[in-house]
């Protein structure tokens, strides 16, 4: 729990306090730019069918393509993101928003598949960056009561996105391709502005890395949350249990760290591998077209529906025990879609279950992984962990292109490329606290009412 009020220390009274308007307006745009991170990767699925018939690819190279966007938020989570821990979140946001938009407009543009898959890099880039960071600047901005609501809130923002961006795509279906990634690159340009007026720099930066008017700016930011101003800044050290867990190390312990990497690793390799591939995987069993995005945007449906109920859920149980519970029943599900007849009447149903499941279990991840590591790492911490979640969403769809083209059964290679979502369960039930004395990560995010 945390300790008593220190009113010398804004972090504190922020997190003990009530959620006051622009926190919740800080969280609420988070989860609008999160929508990015659904939309981006949704836009390889729902415009690879169209591709792939305009330019006669491969299996192979259709895995390539879904891969690539991928690699780059490998790339833009590992080394990029850790800039949010030296020059500040907001900066860095900015910056992936920038990435965001000209990879967006560079892929409507592409004449051919090496073009593409630079341009679908160069976004999975930002978008790799952005996402670290709007994790951590939601768990800051939280209090301790409505931490893991607000994180699972924010994570809804990726299957609300692939939703609309499905729905869009169906509307305009008639239309080029290369309409997805027009009106993609054009919201990434609204948002930047946004992020200017409503997306303050965090507390827990300002006080831990003292940038220059550190003060200042700390001052300036405890008026707009309508917190009392300070003389000088609070020992960093006071209130690093801020975003992170009650009583978050001073660093975080290497089986911590590499049981929430291999977390993140298992569950997007399969994760990516699902939402990537499902358009074109029912076009193939003989499915319209319009089906199979129907398909994809009711998995982002379910996971909307999924995350809202995760988060409901969190209010009562810690997101790093509910997790398990929700692998387990990805793996069911897809093991229905792999065992039985595929007919219509399914369809969407499954789509909407296996949605539901996989996205509740990507918000346990996502709410958990703040509580590993302390506020001068956070953002660099939470990359390292996203960036091996997304070498795993790399080679997810790579590897379901290879065994796809290699004509295994429909049951075979969805058992097999579901098969992670287990281990992820064990991985994740293994999370202890880094410190010994200490609740597990994700566990002791809130007091007790």
């Amino acid at each position: 729990m945390s300790g008593p009020r220190r009113p010398d220390d804004p972090r504190a009274l922020l997190r003990e306090g009530p959620m006051g308007a622009a926190q919740v307006l800080a969280i609420g745009l988070c989860i609008l730019i999160n929508m990015m991170d659904g939309f981006d990767i949704l836009a390889s699925g729902f415009s690879g069918p169209a591709i792939s018939r305009a330019w006669g690819l491969t299996p192979t190279q259709l895995g390539l393509l879904f891969s690539s966007g991928l690699a780059g938020m490998t790339l833009g989570a590992l080394f990029l993101s850790p800039l949010a821990d030296v020059r500040g979140r907001r900066r860095l946001v900015l910056g992936g928003l920038v990435l965001i938009g000209a990879g967006m407009f560079a892929s409507a543009a592409a004449g051919s598949l090496g073009p593409l898959l630079a341009a679908r890099a160069v976004t999975g880039a930002g978008v790799g960056a952005v996402m670290a960071t709007l994790n951590t600047v939601v768990a800051e901005y939280a209090s301790d009561r409505r931490r893991d609501l607000a994180v699972c809130l924010q994570a809804c923002g990726f299957p609300l996105g692939g939703a609309l961006g499905g729905f869009g795509v169906y509307l305009i279906a008639d239309l080029s391709w290369r309409w997805v990634y027009v009106a993609g690159g054009a919201v990434a340009v609204l948002l930047a502005p946004a992020v200017l007026a409503w997306l303050p720099e965090s507390y827990d930066f300002l006080i831990a890395v003292r940038p220059p008017r550190a003060l200042e700016r700390v001052n300036r930011l405890s008026r707009r949350l309508g917190l009392p101003v300070l003389a000088a800044l609070p020992d960093p050290a006071a209130g690093e249990d801020g975003a992170a867990a009650d009583g978050a190390p001073e660093r975080a312990s290497a089986r911590a760290t590499a049981l929430i990497c291999a977390s993140f690793f298992l569950l997007m390799f399969t994760f990516y591998f699902l939402t990537n591939w499902t358009p074109k995987l029912l076009t193939d069993y003989g499915f319209s077209t319009r089906l199979g995005v129907s398909g994809a945007a009711f998995m982002n449906l379910g996971g909307v529906a999924g995350d809202l109920v995760f988060a409901a859920l969190t209010l009562r149980w810690p997101a790093a025990r509910l997790g398990p519970l929700f692998l387990g029943g990805a793996f069911a599900a897809v093991a229905v879609v792999a065992l039985s007849p595929l007919t219509l009447p399914r369809v969407l149903p499954l789509a909407f279950a296996i949605g539901f499941l996989l996205f509740g279990a990507m918000a346990s991840l996502y709410a958990v992984a703040p509580a590993v590591f302390p506020a001068r790492r956070r953002v660099s911490g939470t990359g390292l962990a996203l960036g091996v979640g997304r070498i795993g969403a790399a080679a997810g769809p790579y590897v379901g292109g290879l065994v796809i083209g290699l004509a295994w059964p429909r049951s075979q290679y969805l058992l097999a490329l579901a098969a992670p979502l287990l281990l992820c369960a064990a991985t994740l039930l293994a999370l202890r606290p880094p410190v010994p004395g200490r609740p597990p990560a994700g566990a002791g995010l809130r007091p007790p009412s």
